[in-house]
C-alpha cells in the first residue's frame, strides 16, 4: 500500500484540548512507557519528543485505526480549515499511556508520530479534489478516497510530501 493521508478531527472541545496537550506540543519520549520508548527509538533513534494522537476504543474505531501504516500522514482538522500535520510512524495500543497523557484508558488507540507542523490553511481544494459536499465535516478519522488518493500519488510521482503542498497549496517538506 501507498502511503495515505488521513484526516483526524479535532474539532469538539475535548478532542481540539488533547490536540493542543499531545500534538501541538510534543510529548517527551522520556515520559513515555518503557516498551513504548524502546518501539519508537526503533524506528527513529534520534527521536527525543513525538506528538500522539488517540482514537477511543472500540471495534469499529480499532478497525479504523488497523488502517493505520507507518509513514502515512496524519492530517488534523478544525473549524473549517487544516491545523496541522505530521507523518505517522507508530501506532500502538496501551492504556496506561493514554491514562497518563489523556487521562483516560478508553484513548488506548495510540498514534504516534514525528512532531507535526502547524498550518493554516482552508479545506477547500482538498474539498473539491475528493468532491465532498459543502456540508461534510470529518468526524473522529476519516480516511479520503484511496482510489483517487493513488491516482493523485501517481500524478505527484508517488511523493506524499508533493500532493499534501498541492491539496494545501503549501511549500513544504512534509518527509
Amino acid at each position: 500500500m501507498e502511503q495515505k493521508i488521513i484526516c483526524f478531527s479535532a474539532c469538539s472541545s475535548e478532542a481540539y484540548k488533547n490536540f493542543q496537550e499531545s500534538v501541538e506540543q510534543p510529548v517527551s519520549v522520556n515520559q513515555l512507557g518503557k516498551n513504548i520508548k524502546v518501539a519508537i527509538q526503533e524506528v527513529d533513534s534520534s527521536l527525543d519528543s513525538v506528538s500522539i494522537w488517540a482514537m477511543r476504543y472500540s471495534p469499529k474505531n480499532q478497525k479504523l485505526w488497523e488502517k493505520i501504516d507507518e509513514g502515512d500522514i496524519a492530517l488534523f482538522y478544525g473549524n473549517r480549515k487544516f491545523i496541522s500535520y505530521g507523518k505517522i510512524i507508530k501506532t500502538l495500543m496501551c492504556e496506561q499511556t493514554a491514562k497518563n497523557i489523556f487521562g483516560d484508558t478508553i484513548y488506548k488507540l495510540l498514534i504516534i508520530m514525528e512532531k507535526n507542523k502547524a498550518v493554516d490553511q482552508k479545506r477547500d481544494k482538498l474539498w473539491n479534489t475528493f468532491k465532498y459536499s459543502e456540508i461534510a465535516r470529518i468526524q473522529g478519522m476519516m480516511i479520503p478516497n484511496i482510489k483517487v488518493q493513488n491516482e493523485l500519488l501517481q500524478l505527484h510521482n508517488n511523493n506524499i510530501s508533493s500532493l499534501l503542498n498541492d491539496l494545501l497549496e503549501i511549500k513544504d517538506n512534509v518527509g
